[in-house]
């Protein structure tokens, strides 16, 4: 299974391809980031954390403990930083391509909170 081991502040954690099941569950946790999320054209996926992390940090959490070995107790220690090495060897790991294209799929059905 491909996976890429990544180096946080205070431990090293390794970030696995996503199994069938375990992408599901991460498509699940992203549709109660959606209601948040407001997607313009261009957006970054780092846009798109920055916005995450201000309106609906909880949310993150979940989708962060889908994808990673870590806690929720762990998760809310890291800083940015982190979570964006966590992001993007995720998606490095699971194809950043196709992975973002679902994401932007499912964010841009959902709908937008008033």
């Amino acid at each position: 299974m491909k996976s890429k081991t990544i180096k946080l502040d205070s431990l090293t954690i390794e970030i696995e391809k996503l199994p069938l099941i375990r992408y599901a569950e991460l498509l699940q946790a992203l549709k109660t980031l959606t209601p948040h999320l407001t997607m313009k054209e261009g957006s970054s996926m780092i846009d798109v954390l920055m916005q995450i992390a201000s309106t609906s940090l909880p949310d993150l959490i979940k989708v962060l403990i889908v994808v990673t070995p870590l806690k929720q107790s762990d998760i809310e220690k890291l800083g940015l930083d982190e979570i964006v090495r966590i992001v993007m060897a995720i998606s490095e790991v699971n194809g950043y391509d196709e992975v973002w294209t679902q994401a932007k799929k499912v964010i841009a059905l959902a709908p937008q909170k008033q």
